[in-house]
């Protein structure tokens, strides 16, 4: 299901409507080996340098016993400088809830990032 089909299909919104902003985390290796014509290869992703993002994108995938997050978006969007606080303020606070499963939403609330 895309998010084009979750706009018609589960909202009230125009059809054309697009997100300012999408978080997806995907629950596989970034280059998971598979198994082809009797041999084991790892699977690799097209990204295309050229593209210009039109929202602000957050993705996360395992990579071995760790978690790799990427901030993705235009300068239209944010800087560079403005991704690199997000970023260190979105770990800091998945690194604060992981390290202690009992700890409460309000206590991992940080100011944003002022951003220029």
């Amino acid at each position: 299901m895309g998010l084009d089909d979750i706009v018609q299909h589960c909202t009230d919104w125009p059809a054309k409507s697009e997100f300012d902003s999408i978080v997806q985390h995907q629950n596989i290796e970034e280059q998971p080996e598979i198994q082809f014509a009797g041999e084991t290869t790892k699977l690799q992703w097209f990204e295309n340098s050229f593209a210009v993002c039109r929202q602000l994108f957050v993705f996360s995938h395992p990579r071995g016993n760790s978690l790799t997050i990427t901030i993705t978006g235009n300068t239209g969007i944010l800087t560079d400088q403005c991704a690199e606080k997000l970023l260190v303020m979105l770990c800091d606070t998945i690194s604060q809830l992981s390290d202690s499963l009992d700890t409460p939403l309000a206590a991992c609330k940080l100011l944003l990032p002022t951003c220029t």
